[in-house]
């Protein structure tokens, strides 16, 4: 049966020939991994859609433990926030955290609402590191984790907080 859902890819990788696999967190389904058989071709119509960081419309069909792309239709490409360098670089953080601290297939309505509120602050108004820093304590606080408020004081005391959440170290603070 396909459904249509509503989401932010997290991430993508490029599998065989002109395959992708996509992670992609939905607002009905939670954290999933979508396979897009063609999708990398360049006659692909769904090319353009299927970029890291787009807010997007997909139709899909459970397939095994993942799920299988019929359809994208793309809702926002977030363009504003992805040529802000320092946007883009917190934006990544905040996708990373959803990444490595949820399961998949695990909805979770608060988290989803948070997200998109966040992104459209972001998107609309320029939030300044003491915000962004506030907004990332908010996300965990959100996604269930409990914050010793007088160890977290500067970003790199909360990157290594979030490491030891996820026992990875984390790959936006490369940028």
């Amino acid at each position: 049966m396909w459904q249509k859902v509503t989401g932010l890819i997290l991430k993508k990788s490029r599998t065989r020939d002109n395959d992708q696999l996509l992670t992609v967190y939905t607002k009905e389904l939670g954290k999933i991994m979508v396979y897009g058989r063609g999708a990398q071709k360049l006659t692909s119509r769904r090319l353009g859609a299927l970029d890291t960081l787009n807010y997007v419309q997909l139709v899909v069909k459970e397939f095994g433990h993942s799920y299988s792309l019929r359809e994208v239709s793309l809702k926002s490409s977030l363009q504003s926030l992805k040529q802000d360098y320092d946007k883009k670089k917190h934006l990544l953080l905040i996708v990373e955290i959803i990444d490595k601290l949820t399961s998949f297939n695990q909805q979770d309505p608060p988290l989803f609402k948070y997200l998109h509120v966040f992104l459209k602050k972001q998107a609309d108004q320029s939030l300044s590191s003491n915000e962004l820093f506030n907004q990332t304590i908010e996300l965990l606080r959100v996604m269930g984790y409990s914050l010793p408020p007088k160890t977290i004081r500067s970003w790199v005391t909360l990157e290594q907080y979030i490491e030891s959440l996820s026992q990875k170290s984390l790959q936006s603070r490369q940028l």
